[in-house]
This record gives structure tokens, sequence and C-alpha cells, in this order.
């Protein structure tokens, strides 16, 4: 491993690489919706759902999906950031490689490239997906990082029970301007390596705690980044479009859900032909009908046409583009569920009939990838 790098982020989760595979990309796509959203929001009514709102239709990029990239598409393990910055998951246009299984607890190895946040949007959304399984982030500085950043989170069902970090934007040394986060209780495997009460910044999280950490999960720090073992697998992820989708990762890189275990939901049955009626039409006619790409022109126009329909029906004309501006912002900073859920109750609250309601917000959460409760 080379050590000319400004930063190395990377996640470890026991969750199996048949269900987070999937699972990558769906939260692939709700990080990036929520990017499309707050550079709507940024850009004020000229953009985004405000624009359709007042007719101004300046469509934005089209964000693509995440796909199955050849090996050689990425670098050697780990990936590295080879200068400190703040563009997340974009700046290698979703790079990221999965490697499993890892050590005795058989973990899944996820590196990909973060932002400067203070944690990762990534393996929010990503535990979120996975249900109940954890997911372990880690951040790593290098040399060419002006000063030092070091970080261990845990996430679960979608937000973060433990964050602790050490960050200093120049110089490493102990009198250097450190910034902590020393946030939510310390998980069993930080045991071995909690810091006395009250640490000084710069020890909340160390490069010794990171080791002792790995190694409380089973693993080794020195051979973490290995070539993968003999009946390991590894698939690299990114956004080329010449890739193969996700769903092809389970039978081309030999991928198989062990007995017992579930794997990602199978694909629902065709819906029967049925007569268009609209986006608030029959209930099991929109709802269930294919889901474009999410970032896609047609995916953020079938999200705008049912926000807008959701105002219209449900709030005064001078109300609305103040709800649909706040609506963006709770996007752009990653609160989906509960955008989508004030988005349903607008919608329980206009004029369709019940029926109608119910598949405009099933449609509505379908197109974020949740199931309406």
């Amino acid at each position: 491993m080379s050590d000319d790098y400004a930063l190395v982020d990377f996640a470890l989760t026991q969750a199996e690489p048949s269900a987070v595979i999937p699972a990558l990309g769906r939260s692939f796509a709700t990080v990036a919706a929520a990017a499309l959203a707050r550079s709507a929001d940024a850009s004020g009514p000229e953009r985004g759902f405000l624009a359709r709102l007042t007719g101004r239709r300046r469509r934005p990029p089209e964000l693509p999906a995440l796909r199955v990239q050849p090996a050689s598409s990425l670098p050697e393990a780990p990936l590295m950031q080879p200068v400190a910055t703040d563009l997340g998951f974009s700046a290698r246009g979703g790079a990221m490689r999965v490697t499993a299984p890892l050590g005795s607890a058989r973990l899944t190895l996820i590196e990909l490239h973060e932002g400067n946040a203070g944690s990762s949007a990534i393996c929010q959304a990503l535990s979120r997906e996975l249900g109940g399984a954890e997911v372990f982030y880690f951040r790593n500085s290098g040399p060419r990082h002006p000063g030092a950043d070091y970080a261990f989170h845990v996430y679960e069902g979608g937000r973060a029970t433990r964050r602790a970090s050490s960050r200093s934007p120049l110089g490493d040394a102990p009198e250097a301007p450190w910034e902590a986060i020393d946030g939510g209780m310390p998980h069993p495997v930080e045991v071995d390596s909690l810091p006395r009460p009250d640490p000084p910044a710069w020890q909340v999280m160390t490069p010794q705690r990171q080791a002792s950490i790995l190694a409380a999960l089973g693993l080794d720090p020195a051979t973490l980044f290995d070539p993968p073992a003999p009946g390991a697998i590894q698939v690299a992820l990114g956004t080329d479009p010449g890739g193969r989708p996700l769903t092809e990762a389970l039978t081309r890189s030999g991928l198989r859900a062990p007995p017992g275990f579930a794997g990602p939901p199978a694909a629902p049955p065709e819906p029967e032909p049925q007569q268009a009626t609209g986006l608030s039409g029959a209930q099991g006619t929109e709802s269930d009908a294919e889901i474009p790409d999410p970032g896609s022109s047609d995916w953020e126009e079938e999200v705008t046409a049912l926000l807008i329909e959701a105002v219209e029906s449900g709030l005064p004309e001078e109300s609305q583009i103040a709800w649909l501006n706040d609506l963006t912002r709770r996007l752009g900073a990653g609160d989906i569920d509960g955008a989508l859920s004030d988005a349903r109750a607008l919608m329980e609250a206009g004029g369709q009939d019940a029926g109608g309601r119910q598949a405009t917000a099933a449609r509505l959460y379908r197109l974020f990838g949740r199931a309406l409760d």
C-alpha cells in the first residue's frame, strides 16, 4: 500500500455482498437525489422543483446510476484521495469497491470516497437499506493531508449511533488546531482503545485506536487491503455508462446468497396492462409502473409532477413555493424519510379520493426507493 495519499475512506459490515451491492446502488441514488435537491435549493427558484412550478423548465444534469465496472477501472486498493477535497462520493465518479469475506467474522469491505461533512452520507443511507446490519466507517489521512483526519463511525438503521473523530486542517502536532467529535455511546469494539475521560481533541480518534478497533473486528490492519484471498470476491463499482447493471453482479461475479440469507429482494412481477389514468390514477397502476433511473430527467419530472400535484391540492397558492423550497432544503440535508412523510401528509389532505391519495403517495415513495407503510 502506498503512503502517498491524503485520505482513505472505507467501511465494514457483516451484511453479505449479495445484499450490500444492490443496497449501495440504492444508497448512491438517494445521496445523488439529495445532492440534486440541494443544488436546486441553492440556485433559488430558477432551478429544480420551483422552476417546474413557475414554468421555467431548466433541467439539471442527469445523475448516472452506479454500475459494475471492470476491475482494471480502479487503482489498487485502497481507493485514495490524492488531495483533501470536499467533493465526496462524486469526486471519482462514484468509485467504490466491494471485497468479501474478510476475517473470522467474514465481513464485507467497502472502499469509497467521502467528503468533509463530518459524516458519511453513503454509509448512513447504506445502513438504512441494510435494515439492522451495522456499518462501520473509517477515515484515515496520509502525508498529503495538510493536517490530519481520523474517524470511526457506526451507522445503523439510517442513523449514526456513534461518531468519534479527530481532525486538524493544518498540522498534526498536539498544539495544532484540532477539531473533535465524540458523539454517541462507544461501541463494544472500542473498549480496548478508549482514551481517558475528556481527552484532548487530538486523542479522540487516532490511527492506533483505529488499528485496535479493526483487531476487535477480527481483522489485521496490516493486511486489510491485500489482494483478496482465494474464494473471495471483489467487485468494482462506478458510474461509467459502459458498466453492467448491479443486478448482474450476483451472477457474473460468482456471488451466491448462502443458506438462510434472504439476499436482495426479488423484482416485483410485471403489472397487468391497464388503461392509463394519470399520476394519481387507480391504485396498483402508476405505483407499480417501472421506476425511471434515479436522477434521470424522467425521474426528476415525475417527482416534480407529484409534488406539484400535492401542493396544488393541499395548499393555497401563496404557500406553495415556500413549502417546495423547504422540502428541497430538507432533501438536500438528507432528511429523505421526513420530507416524504410530510409530502404524504399533504397528499392525504388534498382533494383526491382515498385510493388516489394512496397511489400517489406510494408512487412518490417508490421513486425514492422507499416502501409506503
